[in-house]
């Protein structure tokens, strides 16, 4: 009941976004989140359906509100209140991004990128995670001023919060017929080998009559 509530609120409340299941993560961004899409992430619902391991790639556009010199990727998931590392690089050294530094103020960019869901043994237990995709400026001019502000030296542009629900591969039918036909030539194994017995006793005892 309390998982129903939290995902009607957040529909009610990330409605703004394409995707309301895909919600801003972001408190104080110098970037103006967008559209954001998730490649394979069925539409009708609220989590991202993935397997541990498996690759997926994301789509961010978002809008500048200050000039960018360099910026960059950090990616993290959380289940039960623990933090994952996933994935860091550098946007602006990335071909495949579809984002150039520098980052004039006011324009619009699409980010591309890709992760793989975590292969974490605590994911078997909790069987979901959030990932917090963050895309953050990083560069020199920033840390100087963030440092004598006395604050941290990286500034967060847009920051975006996908819902995971980890599954498993389901058994395939090939392999229970396998272990049938396993079963079966043992259950016959152990039904000639019992036959074997009784001969070898009958014989024994007719022996014994002579």
């Amino acid at each position: 009941m309390i998982r129903v509530l939290y995902i009607c609120l957040s529909l009610l409340i990330f409605g703004s976004v394409t995707n309301a299941r895909f919600s801003s993560c972001s408190t104080d961004g110098i970037g103006e989140l967008g559209e954001i899409s998730v490649e394979g992430c069925n539409k009708t619902q609220y989590q991202c359906e993935m397997k541990i391991g498996q690759t997926f790639n994301v789509s961010i556009t978002f809008t500048t509100k200050e000039s960018i010199k360099i910026a960059c990727a950090k990616i993290e998931g959380q289940a039960w209140g623990k933090i994952i590392p996933m994935k860091k690089e550098k946007i602006c050294e990335n071909e495949n991004s579809g984002v150039k530094c520098p980052l004039d103020q006011g324009l619009q960019f699409t980010y591309q990128g890709s992760a793989m869901v975590p292969d974490d043994k605590f994911l078997e237990m909790t069987e979901e995670i959030d990932v917090y995709w963050r895309l953050m400026r990083n560069d020199e001019e920033s840390k100087e001023k963030r440092r004598d502000a006395e604050t941290p030296p990286t500034t967060e542009i847009v920051c975006v919060k996908i819902p995971i629900e980890i599954i498993f591969k389901k058994k395939d039918q090939s392999d229970e017929s396998d272990e049938s036909d396993e079963s079966d030539e043992s259950d016959e194994s152990d039904e000639a080998d019992e036959a074997d017995e009784a001969d070898e006793a009958d014989k024994g005892n007719e022996a014994g009559i002579e």
